[in-house]
């Protein structure tokens, strides 16, 4: 009997009968006995780890079964094989891939435009939204209505080979009628202008760069770039038209920084814009705009600009410097210069930067003192004299209720400013306090002497802040708004005199 490898079968030569209990020897081959059931083994091919097989034969169910012997050597060299397979396919996986990445390879589409490649790109649907705004760019300036049939074809590509927006532009502008050949100047990487002549190009750019004179130091600020390429004819320019072109002005979005209060109308009148463009780009500034607000503005600036440097050295003045001294002693109002100002005298070397001729910086490289300045010293009183300036400013705010003249068939010897009581009451002007108490009609009543000639009466005060004698200054509180005495309601009643004879108080504070 023996196991046929190649066809999985078993053969029996061996002349012998299996009975269930015994079995006898013969003297010639012959078949096994034809009742006799062999079930073989399931696996595909035994070979690869095992040259024996083991027959087992079973009484009762009269089953013959074969399986096969492993051999632990064969075994270990199956696994050996099976590592060494799969450690060389994942080694070439890892060269290929390097490779791949090494040669900088990306996976791209080639665009074709009515069947015509005009480049190579990575992103789609990038390319779609170009595509779009350079066709409304074309359809403006050469007429172009239909926009070209556009496919890809997928490819694998070098990164290097992977077009730009301006490659990809002159590419499809060649597909259109209507383009030129001709020379462009790019500032700090945007269109300005084209010419069919380079020479008119470079020879606008030279009288620029030398119109401010210092032609040695003389540089543009911004980067300048020619190029020969394709454009439409109405980009292309000729002689004056040329240099006008590069000092034109453009529009930027910039931030300006508020250093006082302002308000926004004046901020739009500063850079020519309108007051509904300024506040929709600010929104939430309302009013007044304070002192260190950034506002959002549009200003306009040069296309193209000049830097020159000057050398300079020489003697140059240096400015007095003005202290003032307080002189508790002196009347208010006075002053005097006890130290005239001189300036000093300094030796300096320095580089002054100047853009389109306008100065903007200094930089000093030396600098020697010749002569120090002297500083100006002035002295001012502070002692309050009680004569007033003869200026009045108002006496407190509100709305005019009742002006100076006859009503309600008497003499009305002032006028009403309508307040709220509470509200403040200042002195018109420097004086001394004449009066401060009740006073008939008048109820609480302030009268202040000017020392000129004048007195000013404040009447129906809620609240007497100053007492007789006391010297108080212009726009200094004395008061409070009230409804004393005769009076219909809240306000202040405010009287000048001129040597005790009532004056239209609205001829002496109109203006203020």
């Amino acid at each position: 009997m023996h196991y046929n490898l190649r066809t999985g079968r078993l053969g029996f030569k061996v002349g012998k009968l299996m009975f269930l209990k015994k079995s006898v020897k013969v003297q010639k081959h012959i078949e096994i006995a034809p009742k006799l059931i062999v079930r073989r083994t399931g696996m595909k091919k035994i070979a690869d780890i095992t040259d024996k097989i083991k027959v087992l034969f079973y009484k009762k169910s009269q089953l013959t079964t074969i399986k096969p012997v492993a051999d632990a050597i064969k075994i270990l060299n199956a696994v050996k094989r099976g590592v060494l397979y799969t450690t060389a396919v994942a080694t070439m996986c890892f060269i290929v891939y390097g490779s791949f990445m090494s040669l900088d390879i990306t996976i791209a589409k080639n665009v074709l435009i009515n069947g015509k490649s005009v480049g190579t790109v990575t992103n789609i649907e990038q390319f779609k939204d170009y595509y779009s705004k350079l066709h409304e760019e074309l359809q403006h300036s050469l007429g172009e209505s239909e926009i070209g049939k556009v496919s890809y074809l997928p490819c694998i590509a070098f990164n290097k080979s992977v077009n730009d927006e301006y490659t990809l532009k002159q590419n499809i502008m060649s597909l259109y009628d209507g383009v030129i050949n001709a020379y462009s100047v790019y500032v700090d990487n945007e269109f300005v202008c084209a010419t069919l002549e380079k020479a008119d190009l470079e020879m606008a750019l030279e009288t620029i760069r030398t119109s401010y004179g210092n032609e040695e130091t003389a540089t543009f600020v911004q980067d300048i770039e020619i190029k020969n390429e394709l454009v439409t004819s109405s980009n292309i320019k000729f002689g004056e038209n040329i240099k006008n072109e590069l000092l034109s002005s453009k529009s930027i979005e910039s931030v300006y920084v508020a250093t006082k209060e302002q308000s926004m109308w004046e901020i739009a009148s500063m850079y020519g814009m309108t007051i509904d463009k300024l506040e929709k780009m600010n929104p939430g500034i309302d009013g007044a705009v304070l002192d260190g607000t950034h506002i959002n503005i549009i200003k306009s600036v040069p296309v193209l600009s000049v830097q020159t440097t000057a050398h300079v050295e020489g003697e140059f003045d240096i400015a007095y410097k003005s202290e003032i001294v307080c002189d508790k002693t002196m009347a208010k109002g006075k002053q005097k210069i006890t130290v005239e100002g001189e300036n000093g005298k300094q030796f300096v070397k320095k580089d002054i930067v100047f853009i389109n001729g306008e100065e903007i910086t200094e930089t000093i490289h030396e600098k020697t003192i010749i002569k120090e300045p002297v500083t100006k010293v002035t002295v001012v009183g502070t002692k309050l004299s009680g004569i007033g300036t003869g200026s009045f400013i108002r006496p407190t705010y509100g709305s005019l209720s009742s002006r100076y003249g006859t009503r309600w068939n008497r003499q009305h010897q002032g006028i009403d400013i309508s307040a709220s009581a509470g509200t403040n009451i200042v002195a018109a002007d420097d004086g001394v306090v004449e009066f401060s108490g009740w006073e008939g009609g008048y109820g609480n009543l302030v009268k202040l002497s000017h020392g000129n000639g004048y007195t000013t009466y404040y009447g129906h005060c809620s609240k007497l802040l100053v007492k007789k004698g006391q010297i108080v200054e212009k726009g200094q509180v004395i008061a409070k708004v009230g409804s004393t005495g005769r009076s219909t309601g809240p306000h202040l009643h405010f009287e000048v005199r001129l040597n005790n004879i009532p004056q239209n108080p609205l001829e002496f504070i109109s203006s203020n």
